[in-house]
This record gives structure tokens, C-alpha cells and sequence, in this order.
């Protein structure tokens, strides 16, 4: 037997054990995947919302201190802002 056939049934014999075994956690993993997807769902599009709501209050009160008029007052030449 050559180099190569040797290596071809090493192969072989690798993938007979692998492919049960993958097949078997498949089995596993699959309902397992589905359950973790009917749970997780839900609970990111609510993540989701909350998250928005609170950017957009953020991106609200960044408009807000952006529009706000700063109060300047000059005394004796210099600038002194007034802080509420």
C-alpha cells in the first residue's frame, strides 16, 4: 500500500467516527437552537425597542442643550458664562 492509500484509509476511518458523531450532535443541537431562538426573539425585539426609545430621548435632550441660548455676561471685558 502506497503513501497515499494509507492516508485515504486513515481518512476513511477519521470520517466514520466523525460523521456519527457530528450527525449525532446536530441532533442535539438543532431543538436546542430552536428553543434558544422562540426565547431569544422576543427578548432582543424588546431589548430593541426599549434601546430606541431611550436613543431617541437622548438625541432629544442633545437638541434640547443644543438650542438652549447661552447666557453671556461681559464684566470688566471678560466673558463669564452663566450657568443655571
Amino acid at each position: 500500500m502506497t503513501k497515499q492509500e494509507q492516508k485515504d484509509k486513515a481518512y476513511a476511518e477519521y470520517l466514520a467516527i466523525k460523521e456519527p458523531a457530528y450527525k449525532e450532535y446536530q441532533s442535539i443541537e438543532e431543538p436546542a437552537y430552536k428553543e434558544y431562538r422562540v426565547i431569544e426573539e422576543p427578548a432582543l425585539k424588546e431589548y430593541q425597542a426599549i434601546e430606541k426609545q431611550a436613543y431617541k430621548e437622548y438625541q432629544a435632550k442633545c437638541n434640547e442643550i443644543d438650542g438652549k441660548e447661552e447666557k453671556i455676561k461681559i464684566i470688566d471685558g471678560k466673558k463669564y458664562k452663566l450657568v443655571d
